[in-house]
């Protein structure tokens, strides 16, 4: 399991979390599996939302480590939703990198947008 992968790595038991929830002041802490679903529940995960033509640019916080084999845990995602880029993805390890991921994909829509 993951666990097992994780220690084959040698990353601590601290690093091993593959659950989290974001702080009262949005800062992404690790939490076990009842605490992350209980969180889940109720939590406001957007990050940030925008949309310029047929292109919806979505970021979310994902809660659950998506970056399998990386020392920093992957947490943050960008997805386009229709438009020419549909389905056009990127995930971030900070809140931070993932409002400039945001903020490219919506520039990057925006052009194709400006030139259709």
């Amino acid at each position: 399991g993951r666990e097992a992968q994780a220690h084959a790595n040698g990353r601590t038991v601290v690093d091993q979390s593959f659950y989290y929830i974001l702080d009262a002041t949005g800062v992404p802490v690790p939490a076990d599996s009842r605490t992350y679903s209980k969180w889940y529940e109720t939590a406001d995960r957007q990050i940030a939302m925008d949309r310029t033509g047929d292109a919806q640019i979505s970021t979310v916080f994902l809660g659950l480590d998506h970056g399998l084999d990386e020392n920093v845990p992957v947490l943050f995602e960008t997805m386009v939703f229709g438009g020419v880029h549909h389905e056009k993805q990127r995930r971030y390890t900070s809140r931070e990198d993932a409002l400039a991921g945001h903020a490219e994909m919506l520039a990057m829509c925006c052009e194709d947008k400006a030139t259709s």
